[in-house]
């Protein structure tokens, strides 16, 4: 079984990264749960799907990369950046076509080898929203 970091380098690089849904369903549980939820976003995978097809299509070329990631039993806590232009709406955001890096926290809960729970603060302060 990989370890609980193995699993959130996982989510970065298959997911974020490469767009790979299907990894989706071997990474996240049946019963995720989203703690900071995107309007209209549901719980479960189907929610997840939710939230990546946003992300994607306002930064179709987000490159993702983890700063710094500490382990505590089932938690993980995952200090990220995100590089990409900002072609679509995002939420209620305008797009300006221009480069950003956005910033964020992540905790993730472990479960069974699947991530189960996760809770995140965004500075999306890049994104020109007043």
């Amino acid at each position: 079984m990989a370890s609980n970091k193995d699993i959130i380098r996982r989510l970065f690089r298959d997911v974020l990264n490469r767009n790979n849904s299907a990894a989706i369903t071997e990474i996240i549980s049946e019963d995720y749960h989203e703690q900071d939820s995107l309007p209209g976003q549901v719980q479960g995978i189907i929610g997840i799907e939710q939230r990546l097809i946003l992300i994607i299509n306002s930064f179709p070329d987000a490159v993702y990369q983890i700063e710094d990631m500490i382990s505590e039993g089932e938690k993980i806590s995952v200090r990220w950046k995100m590089n990409a232009v900002f072609k679509n709406k995002f939420l209620f955001i305008e797009p300006t076509g221009k480069p950003v890096e956005m910033k964020g926290i992540d905790i993730y809960y472990i479960k069974d080898g699947k991530i189960y729970t996760h809770w995140n603060e965004v500075d999306m302060s890049c994104l020109g929203k007043k």
